[in-house]
This record gives structure tokens, sequence and C-alpha cells, in this order.
């Protein structure tokens, strides 16, 4: 599995959300010679998701079939012109523009150490776990519930592949990440600061921690799926662009007849 190809869109996003489909509970996964999907139950697109194979073509009615009444979100290259007007003709509306970058951790070394009012962790107590929702719920503005839901069967799955952390600014949780394990590759996602601290230099912090993670275990490159508002640290850190990518979302409530 960890050799799934790091420059395509599907490759590494499936590993990860292939880890969270073999947790089982509400966690359902489909696939076809085109898509691959998975399904949280949560009625929220940022929590289902869709991985189009085959970059010239999609079977809308496979994929709305499969998720039934939830809304469901999509990434692809984003000079895809053809399946982007594709996907606007099967009611899926413009989400967001983000960026895949990767590092060669054999360039990383750790160049700054964090002043003594910041210190980071990782999360394995239930206080500590607590603490990683809700500060990642406060940083994305989604319903705590919906990121307890989603998350909670790994953290209480032992899954070593996975490992939490969580940042604290004088001893008040700020910033969180998750950094998911399958060498010789890794992947950062889930990477939150709250909104009021986001000018501290926390997040550039706990990736270099994250990292050096990654490094111990052998890990050579590691992936990011960054915004607009993440890929300035990820430049500092050293990541490259690999691929340009965009996000639609389709939502039932908005559907049209297909």
């Amino acid at each position: 599995m960890a050799t799934a190809p790091l420059n395509d869109s599907t490759g590494f996003s499936r590993l990860i959300y292939q880890e969270f489909a073999d947790l089982g509970g509400a966690f359902l996964s489909y696939e076809n010679s085109n898509l691959w999907a998975l399904k949280s139950g949560i009625e929220n697109p940022y929590f289902n998701f869709l991985l189009i194979k085959n970059q010239n073509s999609f079977e809308c009615e496979k994929a709305v079939s499969f998720f039934e009444s939830l809304p469901f979100e999509c990434t692809i290259e984003r000079n895809n012109l053809f399946l982007i007007q594709k996907l606007k003709e099967d009611g899926l509306t413009f989400g967001e523009n983000t960026t895949r970058m990767i590092l060669n951790l054999n360039d990383f070394d750790i160049n700054s150490l964090p002043t003594p009012k910041i210190s980071i962790k990782e999360a394995k107590s239930e206080t500590d776990i607590r603490h990683w929702i809700n500060v990642t719920a406060l940083s994305f503005r989604l319903s705590k519930s919906y990121i307890k839901k989603f998350f909670y069967p790994l953290f209480i799955s032992s899954h070593k592949k996975f490992k939490v952390s969580l940042c604290f600014f004088e001893n008040v949780p700020v910033a969180a990440s998750l950094l998911f394990l399958a060498p010789p590759y890794a992947t950062i996602f889930a990477l939150s600061t709250r909104p009021q601290f986001r000018k501290l230099g926390l997040a550039y912090h706990l990736l270099q921690r994250e990292l050096t993670i990654a490094k111990d275990m052998n890990v050579l490159h590691c992936t990011v799926q960054a915004t607009s508002l993440g890929q300035a640290v990820y430049k500092r850190l050293g990541f490259n662009v690999t691929q340009e990518l965009t996000t639609f979302i389709f939502e039932p409530s908005k559907k049209k007849m297909i």
C-alpha cells in the first residue's frame, strides 16, 4: 500500500482514508474501476470523500447512490477543465483550491526551537483527545460532534500508523495535527491552530516535531495538501509544490435531478 504514487490525487489520500474504512463501524467504502469513496455517516461534506481514479470520467449516479442523502467532497486536478465542467453539470459546486506539496526528509533539519511558552506532546489521554477535538473544531469552525464522530474511532483503536499531536501556548491547548505514517512515506493532515493564536509560529514548531518523528521512523518523503492559508509555513520548511488541486462539493439539498 505504501507505494501509491505521490503525484496522483487519488494515491496517498486513498491510503489514509482506507485506514479509516478499515476501522469499520460507521465507515463504509466503495470502489470500482473509476472511483473510490469513503462514507462516514456525518452530514457534512468534509467527512465524506470521493476520489476519482480516471480523471477523464465521473460516474455521478454511482457516487450519489453510495452516499445516499449525505453531502460529499471531491478533489481533482485544477487544470482538468473537462472534469470540472462535468462536475458542475452533475450538480457539484466549487469548494476551495488546495495545493499538494512534498518534502524530501533528507533535506530537513530543525532550524529553530520553540520558546519556553510553547510545548508539544502526543495526545494519548482522554483529556488530551478532548482538547484535540476542541482545538480542531474551533480552528476549522466545525461542530465538535462531527470531529469526535470522525476521529474518535481512530483514537481508541491504538492505530500505530497515526500520531496525534497537541500544541500548548502558556499551557493552553491551541494547535493540533495528525501524522499518518506509511514508511517510506508520510502525510500531515488536520493541521489546525485556533484563530487568535495563528501569528505565534505554533504551526511551524508543530510541523517540525511531526517531521522529526517521521524522519526517525525512516520516512523519506512527507506530503501535505495545503490550503492557501498554510502554504507559506510549508514552503518555509522546504516543501515543494507537486499538484494544484481543486475541491468540489455535492449537497443533496441543492442537487438537480440526475
